[in-house]
């Protein structure tokens, strides 16, 4: 498995899942500091992890995140950055470290579980069956959602795509 270390992105209303993207847009002076670190150095990848504070202590920081990857960065002219930044895979973090107001974390990626093809495949025509079902109740979304899932074979991949189109509690 994958050991390494990453920079951190802390969000606080948004939850990334693995195979999702989200749209950020910043203004922060330190998550721009996380930004240019992880184009940087780490090829455009950094760790993403939810807390409701936007300066957590360390001990406080979740011990699983989301390994990401910087798809678009836009400087605005008001100063703003736009991100588009597409998950990867969760990970497992042992340890935090904090310098100069950015956090950088050792992690490790976690491996999927092994599933039978037959058992993967049933699961995921229920999974797809019902999400399909619970689409016809909310207008809101719209019938593109089916199109970009009916093409997923992969029922982790499957579970993360429609995990993210379900609101948050």
């Amino acid at each position: 498995m994958l050991k390494t270390n990453l920079p951190v992105l802390i969000v606080n209303d948004v939850v990334l899942f693995p195979h999702n993207e989200i749209k950020l847009e910043i203004d922060d002076i330190n998550i721009k500091k996380v930004i240019t670190l992880s184009e940087s150095y780490f090829n455009g990848y950094l760790l993403v992890i939810n807390s409701d504070n936007r300066n957590p202590k360390i001990d406080d920081l979740p011990k699983l995140g989301v390994i990401a990857n910087i798809k678009l960065k836009l400087d605005m002219p008001n100063g703003k950055t736009k991100l588009n930044i597409k998950g990867v895979s969760r990970c497992n973090i042992s340890s935090y470290h904090l310098d100069d107001a950015i956090y950088d974390a050792n992690l490790e990626a976690i491996k999927k579980d092994d599933i039978s093809s037959i058992e993967s495949l049933a699961n995921g025509r229920i999974l797809k069956k019902l999400f399909i079902e619970y689409l016809d109740n909310k207008k809101s979304l719209g019938n593109s959602i089916v199109s970009k899932i009916d093409n997923i074979n992969d029922l982790s991949e499957l579970t993360d795509v429609i995990s993210g189109f379900m609101p948050s509690i």
